[in-house]
């Protein structure tokens, strides 16, 4: 009880905090920007993840394959998770780093309960209301000649989504709101390393939680917000946009608070075409000539909404960076 009570204190403080929301022209991230904006106090409310007293039945036969679909935990699930992995594992691959070196990840505790469900001819139909918590460990080998460095990430998650079980692709609008606490530790295979790294003062990070609201659209457009909190200072928000005119080309722009940070272009889900990224100015700071920093030979210094950037230009063709000026962008 003491911990749900720290973690609504939190949430309810966090709310309390000013939130820089990212400054964009594009109508559509307005658009969902401007619905998280009005859905964040919900955010405080200890009833958006709280569990019933009592378990509700669902209105019909559901088969577990379509319960773990529905609350998208594909990858908890031995069948759902096969074409995750074979993905995985491809892009692992074309990255050039071998798929040996894939995190494993195991599931636990998992629970789906339907808040709101109906059925209609023996079938799941209109709003679908769940919630959902799993645990998670994710455990990443490094092998060393002193040893295996072993890190896992240990997550606990608590999900409300909110859908229609009977959109289609391009009437599709649902929300996720999800609570995720993460407990991070690095250990060595070999005692005496892990002894002389506790020695040296190494300590592992406290415990974090995040708060995230995703949005789903129509052809795949996502916009996801995610909060952080960042002690007295206050909290970050991290918001993500996908937008899909097309089935086959789309965008994706990442923001740091109100500052735009990358606009990757799309082609089936793959980078394809000029990816641009955005940083603080260190060079400026610093009294650096940018040409002179390795890495940053096509890089320039740009201003933006008042805010001094470097701008850095990469080019990608399905998935893969390559060596192309000008970048094709089909």
């Amino acid at each position: 009880m003491r911990t749900l009570t720290v973690m609504i204190g939190c949430l309810m403080a966090a709310n309390a905090f000013a939130i820089d929301f990212p400054q964009t022209s594009d109508p559509l991230e307005q658009s969902y920007i401007a619905r998280y904006k009005q859905d964040r106090p919900r955010l405080a409310s200890p009833d958006l993840f709280a569990f019933p007293a009592s378990t509700p039945a669902w209105p019909c036969e559901v088969p577990q394959i379509e319960q773990y679909r529905l609350a998208e935990l594909n990858m908890a699930h031995p069948e759902l998770s096969k074409d995750i992995e074979k993905q995985t594992r491809k892009l692992f691959r074309a990255q050039g780093m071998s798929p040996d070196s894939i995190p494993v990840t195991t599931y636990s505790n998992i629970r789906i309960v339907p808040v709101k469900a109906q059925c209609s001819a023996g079938k799941l139909s209109g709003e679908l209301v769940l919630l959902v918590a799993y645990d998670s460990l994710m455990e990443t080998r490094i092998a060393a000649a002193s040893g295996n460095q072993v890190s896992r990430i240990r997550s606990q998650v608590v999900k409300r989504s909110e859908q229609r079980v009977d959109a289609s692709k391009d009437n599709l609008a649902a929300a996720h709101f999800t609570r995720t606490t993460t407990i991070i530790t690095t250990d060595n295979d070999n005692p005496q390393m892990d002894a002389m790294s506790k020695k040296l003062g190494f300590k592992n990070p406290e415990p974090s939680t995040t708060i995230s609201v995703n949005y789903m659209g129509a052809f795949g457009t996502l916009a996801s917000f995610t909060e952080m909190n960042t002690g007295p200072a206050g909290i970050q928000l991290l918001s993500s946009f996908i937008v899909n005119p097309t089935e086959q080309s789309g965008r994706h722009s990442n923001y740091l608070d109100q500052k735009l940070t990358t606009i990757t272009p799309t082609r089936e889900g793959l980078p394809h075409g000029e990816q641009i990224t955005y940083m603080d100015n260190f060079a400026k700071k610093s009294n650096l000539k940018l040409d002179k920093i390795p890495g940053m030979e096509n890089a320039r210094e740009v201003t933006l909404n008042g805010v001094d950037l470097i701008e850095k230009r990469q080019c990608f063709q399905n998935g893969q960076m390559v060596m192309i000026s000008p970048c094709p962008a089909n």
